[in-house]
């Protein structure tokens, strides 16, 4: 087998390659988005082989550092595989390939922390698993504490700062809470909001939460945040004896 770091080989023997441990996820949708690619025929009318025109990249163990769902798509069109040879390469070599492309998602960085042994990426894990609603955007937000800069780029990296899992974990649940009267509160501003509003000195969630039930109050996504916070401060500060 050539140990060369620049020619394109092709193959049809798909059971070479191997999946290396802490690489993305496999996306099935992806995958029949690139089959679909290569049912339309090319110049001279045959299926379009997308390996050929972008191979994919192994190391010497025969492990796909990029280029998973075309491997895949190639083996379900049945056509050969082109690959590049690359020896040495390793899974932080799989995250720089992509660390500025869209091809990978917060979920796929979360899988390869966790698979690297990360506690705090565990643990940012283990929340999400807990609420269905919960994306790894809305949870970084609610962690930094509202809208930061650079907060996405920075989990990419794998540098999500450690953070208390019980304390965020009662956030989470306070904004839960909060939404269940009125969904808009899983939205980004409104949870920047709630998040300036739980900071303020004297403000209690329970008292803003019975009152809210009681009162209702009108939100509108299309209002600054800190707008919004002056709505949730003048629910909360009803005299009791106004909501009942």
């Amino acid at each position: 087998m050539s140990r060369s770091t620049n020619q394109v080989q092709s193959t049809t023997d798909y059971g070479q390659f191997k999946v290396l441990d802490g690489n993305r996820n496999v996306d099935q949708r992806h995958v029949k988005r690139l089959i679909a690619q290569i049912e339309q025929p090319d110049a001279k009318g045959k299926p379009t082989n997308i390996t050929e025109i972008s191979p994919i990249i192994v190391n010497d163990r025969m492990e796909v550092i990029d280029g998973q769902h075309r491997l895949q798509a190639a083996e379900k069109a049945g056509i050969p595989v082109g690959y590049i040879m690359r020896p040495g390469l390793k899974v932080s070599d799989a995250l720089q390939m992509n660390i500025t492309s869209k091809t990978w998602n917060l979920m796929d960085y979360l899988h390869l922390y966790v698979s690297q042994g990360s506690q705090t990426y565990k643990n940012f894990a283990d929340i999400l698993e807990n609420y269905t609603w919960l994306t790894p955007t809305i949870l970084l937000s609610i962690i930094v504490g509202g809208e930061s800069s650079g907060k996405n780029k920075r989990f990419k990296l794998g540098q999500l700062a450690d953070f208390d899992h019980e304390v965020i974990s009662d956030r989470v649940q306070q904004i839960e809470d909060v939404a269940r009267i009125n969904p808009i509160f899983i939205q980004g501003k409104m949870i920047r909001a709630y998040l300036s509003a739980l900071g303020t000195p004297g403000f209690s969630h329970d008292r803003f939460y019975n009152n809210f039930k009681h009162t209702g109050g009108v939100f509108r996504a299309q209002l600054q945040w800190f707008d919004n916070v002056s709505i949730i401060m003048n629910i909360h500060d009803k005299a009791i004896a106004e909501v009942k």
